[in-house]
């Protein structure tokens, strides 16, 4: 999957994201919201750093694990996760659980 090109992260970006990470979390009735909401500029800057580089060996190792809602959201943002496997996220059959998994794309 190609990512979609960005010259800078905006608060509309942010926004976007967290909306995402409420549905998914609302969609799931899953908890940790707060945990999830607390880190999206970071992983949304890690991730537009890595976008920029598209070295393709860049690796980031997240260790809040009561926030993958925040990791997968951003992914999705960012090109890294298609919609449908946000849109099953907690639910049976899915990779997509509530601690973080490989994305490997």
């Amino acid at each position: 999957m190609k990512m979609k090109p960005n010259v800078s992260i905006t608060p509309d970006d942010l926004r976007a994201i967290r909306t995402r990470i409420l549905r998914m979390s609302n969609s799931a009735k899953s908890a940790h919201v707060g945990s999830a909401l607390s880190c999206v500029e970071i992983l949304a800057s890690l991730f537009f750093s890595v976008q920029k580089n598209q070295t393709g060996d860049d690796k980031i190792i997240f260790s809040k694990g009561h926030a993958a809602s925040a990791l997968y959201a951003v992914a999705e943002h960012f090109g890294q996760l298609e919609s449908k496997e946000l849109d099953r996220y907690l639910q049976k059959g899915t990779s997509l659980w509530g601690h973080p998994s490989g994305i490997d794309k």
